[in-house]
């Protein structure tokens, strides 16, 4: 009984680590290829529907994603 419960609380702070790398990661990701993109903004694009720049930008992040999940 022990070891499952010790088990949940090791789960639990790697859900909480993870949730604090990924809050603070993804939105400087984002910053870093509005940066990268130069003349492009990506807010605007995206508001005119801009679907090629949205699968972009939402590849991206879920690559980043991968990684970071695949670390841990």
């Amino acid at each position: 009984m022990e070891i499952v419960l010790i088990d949940y609380i090791l789960i639990l702070g790697w859900i909480i680590a993870l949730s604090i790398i990924m809050g603070v990661a993804v939105p400087l990701l984002i910053w870093i290829m509005d940066k990268l993109t130069g003349q492009v903004n990506i807010w605007q694009e995206l508001k005119k529907t801009n679907i090629a720049l949205a699968i972009l930008l939402g590849s991206v992040v879920l690559g980043f994603c991968i990684i970071i999940g695949m670390s841990a």
